[in-house]
């Protein structure tokens, strides 16, 4: 497989162009080029052979502390009432290229380079709302469903990849306060 490249939007999606079998996720590429100029949302292009496969939108989001997964609570600081996260708004390849692969290379990719951000910035956690038939996908990446009393009507799960991968340092701080 080739590389995938990544470009910041920088003119509106065409609809004729791009369909990811999704109307609702649709309609939110064609809409984030201007979101993206407000700065509410960076939306990006996923470029494989020179053809765009896909896109995807991020933004920040703070997290109540207390909507947060139990075993994160139990470590609150209370040094702020909510935790940034980077929301994942969609992910979407288009139709022509799912099934190979791309998707999960894709987010595989998004997600280390919002590690690293994470480590210049104080974000917790990556989050998105699953597409209920994603759930597993998105488990299998590392992803965890969030905790929460859900509308059971929703097509979506929140769901949540913390950013701190390794806690021995806060264990070992926890035990010398």
């Amino acid at each position: 497989m080739g590389a995938l490249h990544f470009f910041k939007l920088s003119s509106d999606v065409l609809e004729k162009n791009f369909d990811c079998g999704n109307c609702s996720i649709n309609n939110r590429i064609y809409n984030s080029y201007y979101a993206s100029l407000l700065r509410q949302i960076y939306c990006y292009q996923i470029k494989y052979k020179d053809f765009v496969i896909g896109y995807y939108g991020i933004y920040f989001f703070n997290m109540d502390t207390n909507a947060m997964p139990q075993y994160m609570q139990e470590y609150d600081a209370c040094y702020v009432p909510f935790y940034t996260t980077i929301k994942i708004d969609f992910i979407a390849i288009d139709k022509k290229y799912q099934g190979q692969n791309l998707g999960t290379t894709a987010l595989k990719i998004i997600i280390s380079s919002l590690k690293v951000l994470s480590g210049q910035y104080p974000i917790r956690m990556i989050i998105l709302d699953a597409l209920k038939e994603k759930i597993q996908w998105y488990k299998h990446i590392g992803f965890k469903i969030i905790n929460q009393p859900s509308n059971p009507d929703s097509a979506t799960i929140p769901m949540y990849l913390d950013c701190i991968d390794d806690y021995s340092l806060i264990e070992q701080y926890s035990e010398l306060v």
